[in-house]
């Protein structure tokens, strides 16, 4: 692998896998501040797409997870570029549905959560932060997997073909190095 498609792997690909594991920690986080708050004028527009968000949000890194446990990591990674294309699609789809339909669970608190703001609450100003962060961690996990898919196309981050070929090629060496006595 060249050092450029290894430096756009690394670049693009831990921000990607950081953020796979981020989007439902946040979520639980949201889901556990909402629950704490005692205000008529706060609250979860709809619980059944929270928990449908953090159950799509949760299936990602559960599915990376079980992969890695059954397989080597190379077949990790090949599954995930195989499949990264739809997940992305879907993903698109639900982050904005999401981030339409939960936009003014807040009520009149600006996005951006500013210090200056006078909440209510401790646990109100905590939500607002949780949120914020939550859906920007959304939004930029689709940027990294738009990326992740074009530079895939133009070829600069490895394609599955290459991660084939590269096992291929170390499960051929590792093998032939076995069965070779060490001294001669």
């Amino acid at each position: 692998m060249s050092c450029v498609k290894h430096f756009f792997n690394v670049i693009i690909g831990i921000p990607l896998v950081l953020l796979m594991f981020a989007c439902p920690i946040l979520e639980i986080l949201k889901l556990d501040i909402f629950g704490k708050i005692d205000d008529e004028n706060i609250f979860l527009k709809s619980k059944i797409l929270e928990y449908f968000y953090l159950g799509i949000s949760f299936a990602i890194p559960s599915k990376l997870i079980i992969t890695g446990i059954g397989h080597h990591l190379k077949d990790l990674a090949k599954k995930l570029c195989e499949e990264l294309f739809w997940v992305t699609f879907y993903w698109i789809i639900i982050a904005i549905t999401y981030t339409l339909y939960t936009s003014n669970e807040l009520g009149e608190i600006p996005f951006t959560c500013p210090p200056d703001y006078d909440y209510p609450s401790s646990d109100i100003k905590k939500a607002c932060q949780i949120r914020s962060t939550n859906i920007i961690c959304m939004w930029l996990f689709v940027v990294f997997a738009i990326l992740w898919e074009f530079l895939e196309f133009v070829g600069v981050v490895t394609k599955v073909k290459d991660l084939e070929e590269a096992t291929f090629e170390r499960n051929h060496e590792n093998n032939n190095s076995e069965s070779q006595p060490l001294l001669r």
